[in-house]
C-alpha cells in the first residue's frame, strides 16, 4: 500500500512477494504431505484419510496464492476488484465443486476444495494482473531478501493470530470428533 505511487518499487514488491508466496504455499504443502499419517490418525483415529491429506496440500497452496492475489487488491486499495474476485472465485468454485460432492459424497470432498480453491485463485490472479508487472522487473536476490524480510515480520505476527485460533478450531472438532462422531461436529459447528 505504501509503494502504490511509486511503481518501480510497486512492481518490484509485487514480483518478490509472489515468490514469497510460491515458497512459503509449497512450504505448507510439504508440511501437509511429510504431517499427513499423523493428521488422520489425530483427526480421525486411523490411517485411511492420509491420501487425503497429502491431496490438501494442493488446497493449502492455491489458498496460500490465492489470499496473496487478494491482498496485492487490498494493498492497492481496489476493492471492486476484491469484491468482484470473490464472487466469481466463489460462484465458479461452488458450480464446479458441488458436483464432486453430488457424484462421489464424503470422497468428493477434497476434490472439491481444491477445485474451489484454484478457482479462486485464478479469479484473484486474473483481476490483480495488472498488479503483476514481473515481465518488467527482473528478479533479485538481495531485494528479496530485504523485501521479504519485512513482509515476513508483519506477516507472521498477523498468520499466528490466526493460527492459533485455526489450531485451536482443528483440535477441539478433533476432540469432539472422537469422543462423538461426525453428527456431534456438525452439531458444535452449527
Amino acid at each position: 500500500a505504501q509503494a502504490k505511487e511509486d511503481q518501480s518499487l510497486l512492481r518490484r514488491l509485487v514480483l518478490n512477494y509472489r515468490f514469497l508466496l510460491v515458497l512459503l504455499g509449497a512450504l505448507g504443502s510439504s508440511l501437509s504431505l511429510l504431517f499427513s499419517p499423523q493428521l488422520s490418525l489425530y483427526t480421525f483415529g486411523n490411517y485411511d484419510y492420509t491420501s487425503s491429506f497429502r491431496f490438501l496440500g494442493l488446497f493449502i497452496f492455491f489458498t496460500t496464492l490465492s489470499g496473496g492475489e487478494l491482498s496485492i487488491l487490498q494493498g492497492k486499495r481496489e476493492l471492486k476488484k476484491v469484491a468482484l474476485s470473490s464472487i466469481i472465485g466463489s460462484l465458479i468454485g461452488v458450480i464446479l465443486g458441488v458436483p464432486f460432492y453430488y457424484f462421489w459424497g464424503m470422497g468428493g470432498i477434497v476434490p472439491a476444495m481444491i477445485v474451489m480453491a484454484v478457482c479462486n485463485y485464478l479469479a484473484n490472479r486474473l483481476l490483480s494482473f495488472k498488479s503483476s508487472f514481473s515481465s518488467e522487473v527482473k528478479f533479485e536476490w538481495n531485494s528479496f531478501k530485504s523485501s521479504s524480510r519485512d513482509m515476513m515480520a508483519l506477516g507472521i505476527v498477523l498468520m499466528i493470530s490466526t493460527l492459533l485460533g485455526t489450531i485451536a478450531t482443528y483440535l477441539l472438532n478433533a476432540y469432539i470428533s472422537r469422543q462423538g462422531g461426525f453428527v456431534d461436529v456438525g452439531y458444535f459447528q452449527s
